[in-house]
C-alpha cells in the first residue's frame, strides 16, 4: 500500500523540503536576512543600468551594382573568349564527328543513332545535318548566355565533352588515332 503511494509521498516531501529550506520573502525576514538571500534574484530583476548614449558614424549609403546582363547592344556584342573557344570546338567536333562518321560506315560499321541511321549514308546529307544541328546548339547557348552565362558555358563544356567522347570512339574504331 506504501508503495502505491510513494511518488505522492516524494513529492509532497520536496514540496515541503523546497519551502522549509528557502529562506522567507524580504518582507517577512528580518531587516538584513531578506536582502542578503535574495539580492541575487532582485539583481535579476532589477532595471538596466543608463548606458552613455554617442551618436552613431556617418555611413554613406551604399550605391547599388550595376545590371548584370545589360540592354544595350554593343555589350551583348562582346562574348567572353573561353564561349568563343567553346562554340568554335563544339563546331569543329560536330564536323569530325561528321567525317569520323563516314569513315566508320565506309570501314563497315554502322550508325549507333538511331536518329541519324538514315542519314548517315549519304555524305552531303550528312555533313549538312551536322553543320545545321551545331549552328542551332551555338544559337540556343548564345541566347542562354545573357540571361544564364555559367549555365551556358556548362552546357557547351557538356556537350563539348560528349561529342570528344564520339569521336574518339569513331576514330578508334576505325583505327585511326
Amino acid at each position: 500500500m506504501l508503495r502505491a503511494f510513494g511518488w505522492r509521498r516524494r513529492l509532497l516531501g520536496s514540496v515541503v523540503l523546497v519551502l522549509g529550506v528557502s529562506p522567507a520573502p524580504a518582507a517577512m525576514a528580518g531587516p538584513t536576512e531578506g536582502v542578503l538571500l535574495h539580492r541575487n534574484v532582485a539583481l535579476l530583476f532589477a532595471p538596466a543600468p543608463e548606458l552613455p548614449s554617442r551618436p552613431l558614424p556617418h555611413i554613406e549609403p551604399v550605391q547599388p551594382l550595376p545590371p548584370t546582363v545589360s540592354t544595350d547592344l554593343k555589350d551583348h556584342d562582346k562574348l567572353p573568349t573561353y564561349d568563343l573557344a567553346l562554340y568554335a570546338s563544339f563546331a569543329t567536333l560536330q564536323m569530325l564527328d561528321a567525317h569520323s562518321t563516314t569513315r566508320a560506315l565506309a570501314a563497315d560499321y554502322r550508325e549507333g543513332n538511331a536518329i541519324m541511321a538514315g542519314i548517315a549514308g549519304n555524305k552531303a546529307a550528312l555533313f549538312a545535318v551536322k553543320g545545321a544541328a551545331a549552328a542551332a546548339t551555338i544559337a540556343v547557348a548564345y541566347k542562354l548566355s545573357r540571361k544564364r552565362p555559367m549555365l551556358a558555358t556548362c552546357l557547351m563544356v557538356a556537350l563539348n565533352s560528349v561529342s570528344a567522347v564520339v569521336v574518339a570512339h569513331n576514330y578508334r574504331a576505325t583505327g585511326r588515332r
